[in-house]
């Protein structure tokens, strides 16, 4: 699959859906579910990102990136 760019924070996504978010401690990515208004909780996989969608994460500035075409 093709990715999009990295997008920076304050540009939120489009879609609902899960997204490579990067995480600014380590840079390494994870994934967390956008719900149109807030990011949940970060997963490594995202069976789990999908799981954790109604988990409210405490930072809401993710540098993120997506799908650039459809599946």
């Amino acid at each position: 699959m093709k990715l999009t760019p990295w997008f920076p924070a304050e540009v939120k996504p489009v879609h609902v859906g899960a997204y490579l978010s990067l995480e600014y401690s380590d840079g390494s990515d994870f994934f967390r579910y956008w719900d149109g208004q807030r990011w949940g909780a970060a997963s490594r996989n995202i069976r789990n990102a999908l799981r954790f969608a109604n988990t409210s994460f405490a930072c809401q500035e993710n540098t993120w990136r997506g799908l650039a075409e459809k599946p």
